[in-house]
């Protein structure tokens, strides 16, 4: 499981990084290869300021003349954990997702991406129907790990102690949803149930 998140606020603007199958859930943890000369600047402002930068899962190709058309509405916002630089000048890290946020709009498109972004809240519109679905999820994940589905080790040790809908529904997601298009839908869902609705409908197509 992801380490705990920082409470940090979120910035008016961002470095957005935009990459076409990838999209960075809230407390998941993604390893990137870093190697474009705009991403290395990208990397080395985030490295001197807050750890942040924002992922994007691109939508157009090529993304050189970037407008917030050629990205998804809905991106995340990440925190560097870990990097190492390589000789060549490269680097390697691991990015954690903190939030989402919605892009409002182009701040600058060099010497790296910079969008403007504001909240974007998650609802509980039904409660109930959160829990039942939670409820429904950890059966179909018990069920699909008894027939040899792997999680990561933490997760699989503290999935029934998880009480927060929205960390176990990110989680729930980061773990079983392999296609880009779920989770971006996932991801643009602002009530907590639909996510969790969809979440199931891919876990049963699984078992």
């Amino acid at each position: 499981m992801a380490h705990d998140i920082p409470d940090l606020p979120l910035p008016e603007e961002i470095a957005v990084m935009t990459l076409p199958r990838v999209v960075l859930l809230p407390h998941s943890l993604l390893p990137l290869h870093i190697f474009e000369p705009r991403y290395r600047l990208m990397l080395s402002h985030a490295l001197a300021g807050d750890r942040r930068f924002a992922v994007a899962q691109q939508l157009e190709l090529p993304d050189f003349d970037l407008n917030p058309s050629d990205m998804a509405p809905v991106i995340g916002v990440g925190l560097i954990r870990a990097c190492v630089e390589r000789e060549d000048g490269t680097s390697d890290l691991v990015l954690q997702g903190l939030q989402r946020a919605r892009v409002t709009g182009l701040s600058q498109a060099e010497p790296f991406p910079t969008v403007r972004i504001v909240d974007f809240p998650t609802v509980n519109a039904d409660p109930e129907q959160t829990r039942d679905l939670i409820w429904q999820i950890q059966e179909h994940s018990r069920r699909l790990r008894a027939a040899g589905y792997r999680l990561p080790e933490q997760l699989d040790e503290h999935i029934g102690q998880i009480t927060d809908p929205e960390l176990f529904c990110d989680l729930m997601a980061a773990a079983y949803l392999r296609s880009p298009a779920i989770r971006r839908k996932v991801m643009e869902m602002s009530d907590i149930g639909n996510r969790l609705g969809l979440v199931l409908d891919v876990m049963k197509e699984m078992a």
